[in-house]
């Protein structure tokens, strides 16, 4: 049997061995979330929003102008979530360091010396508070700290 002089050409094998490579990776793919694909603008983001402007620009933005910095903050969120999704976070040195100079700071809160005290102080209390800190406590202040909700994840947020 003698095959068509087209399936002899150099283009015709790339086309059928991208089709394939294309296929293997949609059929192997993982499932997303729908979930995942909704940014959910509340209004307590938009009064962040508007507060920040607000502390930068010393006034509250007009109408348009905190519509088009929600835009810009739904845009970053993509971004940060396409970033996360191919894992541009590890081995990064600059998220890296990052991520620790946030822990450094909590661990100078952690061993601020009044805490120090207070901490000595209820070790005598009839219900003393558990000063054991773990890393999700941590985590947990970060996001309190940057205005997400505790337990909310990075790819959540």
């Amino acid at each position: 049997m003698k095959l068509p002089g087209w399936t002899r050409e150099p283009l015709v094998h790339f086309l059928v061995a991208g089709a394939l490579v294309f296929a293997f990776f949609a059929l192997r793919g993982n499932e997303v979330d729908p979930a995942s694909r909704v940014i959910d603008v509340d209004r307590e983001t938009q009064a962040q929003i508007a507060l920040g402007f607000e502390r930068m620009m010393s006034r509250p933005p007009t109408d348009a102008e905190l519509a088009g910095l929600i835009e810009n903050y739904v845009h970053d969120e993509v971004l940060y979530r396409e970033a996360i999704r191919l894992g541009f976070d590890r081995d990064d040195a600059i998220v890296r360091r990052r991520l620790a100079q946030k822990i450094h700071g909590l661990e100078h809160l952690l061993d601020d010396q009044d805490l120090r005290e207070l901490a000595l102080d209820e070790d005598e209390a009839d219900d003393p508070i558990d000063y054991d800190v773990d890393m999700q406590d941590l985590i947990d202040l970060v996001a309190e700290l940057e205005g997400r909700e505790s337990g909310e994840t990075q790819e959540e947020a």
